[in-house]
């Protein structure tokens, strides 16, 4: 895990994002103190689910709200804005991974109009990992 943050979830990285313009970067709270954010990219992914992996959809990389602040309204703000820039920016829908045992999220997206779709399968370090697959058509 920690090599994949070290890998993944630099400044550098982020910077990248911040400079591509199919990629949305949500910011809750103030950029001293961020309370949550969302990275969301706009285009064709060959990782979607079934036939969408050819349609323009929106892929919700990262939606993360710091655990204290959970259930308090964040993580709907930052997934709201998301969804309506993503339907005027052309996408036929959005579409994420959250690990299978993350009860708590998939009831989150499923309130959100997500439903689960398929699962992925892939490896942190030495960790088999399972997420289930959650899409919104727009």
């Amino acid at each position: 895990m920690t090599d994949f943050v070290a890998t993944h979830l630099t400044p550098a990285v982020f910077a990248d994002h911040l400079d591509d313009p199919s990629a949305y970067v949500y910011l809750s709270g103030s950029t001293e103190t961020p309370d949550g954010y969302a990275l969301v990219l706009h285009g064709s992914h060959p990782d979607a689910p079934g036939d969408w992996s050819a349609l323009r959809s929106a892929y919700v990389s990262k939606l993360y709200v710091d655990p204290d602040l959970h259930g308090g309204g964040v993580a709907g703000a930052l997934m709201t804005a998301a969804l309506v820039d993503a339907a005027a920016d052309g996408c036929a829908a959005a579409w994420l991974g959250t690990n299978r045992n993350n009860v708590r999220a998939k009831r989150f997206y499923v309130k959100l109009g997500f439903e689960i779709v398929a699962e992925r399968r892939f490896r942190v370090g030495s960790v088999d990992c399972v997420d289930d697959v959650l899409l919104r058509v727009l």
